[in-house]
């Protein structure tokens, strides 16, 4: 084990308005690593995804809107896949609907699937 980065700082920093800053920005959740060694990686408290490159720079890739958040990336070819909630203010989490966004190489950022309420 070894550690890429640490004491990570989101620059501009958004809580998602229903998060209540129970978890410590920026709250890395799940990621994915390149085969060159970058991480991806969800900072759900920070309302961002975050690439973090071999030599441990970080840089904002996603910012998430509203009461989106992010809480895991998959990687495919060149693609970044990103599972984002609608933090509602619930106690049931059935209530926080999932999307997910395709986020290109060229930085243009698509929603590819989403569950109707």
């Amino acid at each position: 084990v070894s550690v890429l980065a640490k004491d990570i700082v989101v620059p501009d920093c958004e809580h998602p308005p229903a998060g209540g800053g129970e978890h410590p920005a920026p709250a890395l959740r799940g990621l994915d690593v390149a085969p060159d060694g970058t991480v991806f990686v969800a900072a759900s408290e920070c309302k961002a995804v975050l690439k973090v490159a071999p030599d441990g720079t970080t840089s904002v890739v996603l910012r998430s809107e509203d009461a989106w958040t992010p809480t895991a990336v998959a990687l495919a070819g060149d693609d970044v896949y990103v599972l984002e909630y609608w933090l509602a203010k619930a106690e049931r989490r059935e209530d926080w609907i999932p999307r997910v966004r395709k986020l290109s190489q060229d930085g243009k950022a698509t929603v590819i699937a989403t569950v109707k309420r």
